[in-house]
């Protein structure tokens, strides 16, 4: 009788030691889990402010200065969740909503920002290929209808061009300043070009025309028309432009967003 009450006992530890040892497992793997999205969660919280700390103030659309920071707001508020005792987390939540709530508040504007220099110029492009590739992979995760995502991409595009112009006239008062006047009238038929090659051009109609005023007082100076300069490199304007914009597929890869 005193065997059997042993052999009992020693399955009911060996049960004991199963079901604490399935315990611990699935405590550890809940724990590593909530460890990688805490870090993953992190990591898209830095990327989100890497990517707003990029643009000059004003220079990003209303529109999709909130749409960046909805989704940081929202990647803060599931840290939150996730660590509820953590003060770090909780009071950049509280930062990250005022800072929503305040640009909520401002009125639209219609005013452009214009960017100080060429390298200016090529960071805040990269920022725009990030943003685009953002919005790309929002719209591929049916997280934007296709007129959110339309609206949003003609709102980068239209950046990009900007971007592209300025440095184009950048360039031509620069080649005027060094007395050549030839290399100015290249420039600015390369601007010219590009906003004419738009499909909203007539939107630009002010500053192609303001282009042409400069081309038409070049062309006296230099005894040439811009057209008898064109080149491929003018021909192929457009393709540099909008380089990493157009035909990248990019987007569709894992990123730190995700």
């Amino acid at each position: 009788m005193t065997s059997v009450y042993i052999a009992v006992g020693i399955v009911v530890v060996l049960i004991l030691m199963v079901c604490y040892a399935f315990m611990i497992q699935t405590v550890t793997k809940k724990r590593e889990q909530q460890q990688r999205l805490t870090s993953a969660l992190e990591t898209r919280v830095k990327n989100f402010r890497y990517l707003l700390s990029g643009f000059p103030e004003g220079f990003l659309p209303r529109d999709l200065h909130l749409l960046v920071y909805r989704h940081l707001v929202d990647s803060a508020q599931q840290l939150t969740s996730l660590c509820p005792k953590q003060p770090k987390y909780v009071q950049e939540l509280e930062l990250f909503s005022r800072e929503m709530s305040d640009l909520q508040r401002k009125p639209p504007t219609n005013r452009r920002v214009r960017l100080d220099s060429t390298k200016q110029n090529k960071e805040v492009k990269h920022y725009l290929s990030e943003l685009n590739k953002f919005v790309h992979r929002l719209h591929q995760r049916g997280k934007l209808d296709k007129a959110e995502f339309e609206a949003y991409s003609a709102e980068i595009r239209q950046l990009v061009l900007h971007i592209a112009v300025d440095s184009y006239n950048a360039h031509a008062g620069a080649a005027e300043t060094a007395d050549k006047p030839r290399m100015a009238l290249h420039y600015y038929t390369l601007a010219r070009n590009l906003l004419s090659k738009e499909k909203l051009s007539q939107n630009y109609k002010r500053q192609i025309n303001d282009l042409n005023r400069q081309i038409i007082r070049l062309e006296a100076i230099v005894g040439t028309t811009a057209e008898a300069m064109q080149t491929n490199e003018a021909e192929g304007v457009k393709d540099k432009a909008w380089d990493g914009f157009e035909s990248d597929d990019s987007w569709k890869k894992k990123a730190l967003y995700d």
